[in-house]
């Protein structure tokens, strides 16, 4: 898997409810990526069968994580950008 979509992939995982499914806006993704650039990474994600896409128009995307995998607290913090966290994620 690229480091790109990992990266996509643990940030989405945070997001993963009681439910059993990740319920996030693209805003919620922000330090991840802006829309143009994250499209491709979930739609990477989802063909390859790590997510599901369970969305409903007009709402929040909807995912079920088929690979959950843990979203280390960097990938959020404001004070890293991206070639940064793909570097952490490396080691």
């Amino acid at each position: 898997m690229e480091i790109r979509n990992e990266l996509v992939l643990r940030a989405i995982s945070s997001f993963i409810e009681a439910d059993g499914f990740a319920h996030f806006s693209y805003i919620n993704l922000n330090s991840v990526g802006k829309n143009d650039s994250l499209k491709p990474c979930i739609n990477d994600l989802i063909e390859a069968g790590y997510l599901e896409d369970l969305s409903e128009n007009g709402y929040c995307r909807k995912m079920k994580v088929n690979t959950p995998l843990d979203c280390p607290d960097f990938i959020f913090n404001p004070k890293f950008d991206l070639r940064i966290c793909e570097y952490l994620l490396e080691r």
